[in-house]
């Protein structure tokens, strides 16, 4: 009686494990699963001393419970200013540490244990960044694994697999003198133009 006690016992627990292989199957076959999390930066220009915004999109973003890394871009160009935007809903400005050389830290995690699921596309966060180096110039704004490991986790996985996409900034030249002053020119030239025709229009009809 003893043997089929123990027996009778572990019989929950054979089911339970039986049920929950069952669901993993049955999550992988439909689609559920996680296959990746990947993020996308925009491309953007902008002119020296403008502040401009880099958007960063993600896809895949199913059941992600933690992700932390570095960030970085070329100082000699641009300087961070804030980040914002967030599509995350524990994401915020403090997820975020600022340290030397044009780099950024990020760390988060979920308050859920299912982790968040956003649509493809969504917006997660955009990091605004102020422009000082010359026409010419261009940046990336990537992941690294500079000062803190990218690590990125969700419900199913410890360690997701992760890609992404550098957003670009690139600087541009400011309108020449010369250019304004043609473009003043044509302008002025349009508005004589009508107003001369309204004259003449006037004059044919007295």
């Amino acid at each position: 009686m003893h043997s089929l006690r123990i027996i009778f016992c572990d019989v929950p627990r054979v089911w339970h494990n039986v049920l929950f292989a069952l669901f993993l199957v049955a999550s992988v076959g439909n689609g559920w699963g996680q296959t990746g999390l990947t993020l996308r930066g925009d491309i953007v220009e902008g002119e020296v001393g403008e502040d401009i915004k880099v958007v960063f999109r993600g896809e895949g973003f199913w059941q992600i419970t933690e992700g932390m890394g570095t960030i970085q871009w070329d100082p000699q160009v641009m300087d961070y200013v804030n980040a914002g935007d967030f599509g995350i809903p524990e994401l915020d400005n403090g997820s975020f540490s600022r340290i030397p050389e044009g780099m950024l830290t990020f760390d988060w995690s979920s308050d859920s244990l299912l982790g968040n699921t956003l649509p493809d596309g969504t917006i997660l966060f955009s990091l605004t960044f102020d422009i000082r180096g010359l026409p010419g110039d261009t940046t990336t704004v990537a992941f690294t694994d500079g000062w803190t490991p990218l690590h990125f986790e969700s419900a199913e996985s410890i360690n997701l697999p992760f890609s992404s996409v550098p957003g670009t900034v690139s600087v541009v030249p400011e309108p020449s003198a010369a250019l304004l002053a043609i473009a003043g020119v044509i302008l002025l030239a349009i508005l004589r133009g009508g107003k001369m025709g309204y004259e003449s229009t006037e004059a044919s009809s007295g």
